[in-house]
């Protein structure tokens, strides 16, 4: 079990020492926001995510995004790709790992290097993981 609402795992393996989950949501279903029209499926291209640890180690998600297009020919919509609340839009890590990763350095005194270095991703993405999910923190006077 993933932990995610609407998302299973297909498949999991060993890869460079980390925790490699190959995942997919389980909606079959969907329609186009511009006319309302019943998408049809255009395929999966993956994305990969990093995630919380499992097992001790690094763990990246292979999400199979499913990719729907709009089968009206006068729709201005064409394409798109599902979405999932659990990972942002060109997000390299998903909420749950913004939000540890925002906590070991704002909560347990991590520096941000030593942080990118456990998630294995740049200064940056866990520098705007702590502003996102830190500053509502600080800003709040409770």
């Amino acid at each position: 079990m993933l932990g995610i609402d609407g998302v299973h795992v297909l498949a999991s393996r060993d890869v460079d020492c980390e925790v490699e989950l190959i995942v997919e949501t389980t909606t079959d279903r969907d329609w186009c926001r511009a006319c309302g029209v019943r998408a049809h499926s255009k395929g999966r291209p993956t994305v990969v995510v990093r995630d919380v640890t499992a097992f001790g180690r690094r763990a990246r998600l292979v999400w199979r995004k499913r990719r729907w297009r709009c089968p009206e020919p006068a729709c201005p919509a064409r394409t798109w790709t599902e979405a999932h609340e659990a990972v942002a839009a060109r997000a390299v890590l998903t909420d749950r790992a913004q939000r540890a990763a925002c906590r070991r350095v704002g909560k347990d005194g991590a520096s941000v290097a030593q942080v990118s270095r456990e998630y294995g991703v740049g200064w940056h993405t866990i520098m705007r993981a702590v502003e996102r999910h830190g500053r509502p923190l600080v800003d709040d006077p409770a």
